[in-house]
């Protein structure tokens, strides 16, 4: 895929990718137009998003726990998933075919917390949950719900390609049957071994979305 030779994604390379894996992912239904509904991935998308509520202090009435920075951005990145599909159901249009999501230009900020950093701003999450609820599929709030955790455009890229890449080793496995184990080493997750991975995509310039590609199936073929 030509995608793959790049370091970077606008949102209707993004959404082809989507459209690929969407094929793949239900293997009884590869018509996943037909076979899915708009409101299955809002519902989805507003399910992510809650994961990703509870991998930071959200709960005021106890002792903050630890806010699991990678696991936020994984859950970004999964409504990502989900969002893009609800996108290509809508219709994307060519204006927002090309719009670059993530921050620009180290302009970041992480407006799904508090100042500090130490509590989830819940007035601004559950703005936020109101418009990935009505709408899902608008590319403006796609990009609110990747800047909220702070992700930057080529971050995005690397991570979606990371966990596209994942989400194929796992529906071979058997994920949809049960039998892929998402557990790996010392009881870890399959999606936290990623982190090395994008961290090193980022680090080295001379590393396209394919190579990150295939770091991802080596690393799970070890673990397997």
């Amino acid at each position: 895929m030509k995608s793959l030779e790049k370091r970077h994604l606008n949102f209707k390379e993004i959404a082809d990718m989507q459209d690929r894996l969407n094929a793949k992912a239900d293997k009884k239904n590869p018509n996943w137009r037909a076979a899915r509904t708009y409101q299955d991935f809002v519902l989805a998308s507003v399910l992510e998003f809650a994961e990703l509520i509870e991998s930071a202090p959200w709960k005021w009435w106890k002792k903050a726990a630890d806010t699991d920075w990678w696991n936020l951005k994984i859950e970004a990145i999964d409504m990502l998933h989900f969002m893009a599909s609800a996108a290509l159901l809508k219709g994307i249009s060519d204006e927002d075919a090309s719009y670059e999501l993530g921050y620009q230009n180290n302009e970041k900020t992480m407006p799904i917390f508090d100042d500090k950093h130490a509590f989830i701003n819940r007035d601004y999450a559950v703005e936020l949950l109101n418009r990935v609820v009505t709408s899902s599929h608008d590319v403006k709030v796609i990009d609110e719900a990747m800047k909220c955790v702070g992700l930057e455009a080529d971050e995005i890229s690397a991570i979606y390609i990371a966990k596209y890449t994942l989400n194929e080793i796992r529906w071979a496995g058997g994920y949809d049957e049960g039998t892929y184990k998402k557990m790996k080493e010392n009881g870890v997750e399959d999606n936290v071994f990623l982190k090395a991975i994008v961290d090193k995509f980022k680090t080295d310039e001379s590393l396209k979305l394919g190579d990150l590609s295939q770091l991802v199936r080596e690393t799970m073929a070890e673990l397997a």
